[in-house]
């Protein structure tokens, strides 16, 4: 397997992954993004001086630019969980007065028959 580079179009994060074939997913590991392969292997990049590296990170800037609804509209993974612990506390909340409502209609159904 080689290391291929990789580009992350909303972050703009440049970083390197192990694969097969340089066209399997990669997810970002700055913003959780999908990233995209830059067209380079990891070792072509190590070999490139700081001004090509440079000109290579804005040809892929130019390329992929960031999607205003991918930077904006995405939620965090913490605003996320905030809401999967909400709607979980709803859930409990309607379990317990179901689990209240069917005791109580048994209730009466004993008081009704004695």
């Amino acid at each position: 397997m080689d290391r291929y580079i990789y580009y992350c179009p909303n972050c703009h994060y440049l970083g390197s992954a192990e694969h097969k074939t340089p066209n399997e997913y990669q997810g970002c590991s700055e913003c959780k993004s999908a990233m995209v392969y830059a067209g380079i292997t990891k070792e072509e990049w190590d070999t490139k001086s700081k001004e090509e590296k440079e000109q290579i990170k804005a040809q892929l800037k130019d390329k992929y630019p960031a999607s205003a609804s991918s930077s904006t509209n995405i939620p965090s993974p913490d605003v996320l969980n905030k809401i999967n612990d909400n709607i979980n506390t709803i859930k409990n909340i309607l379990m317990f007065y179901l689990i209240l409502s069917i005791v109580g209609i048994f209730f009466m159904i004993i008081n009704f028959i004695v």
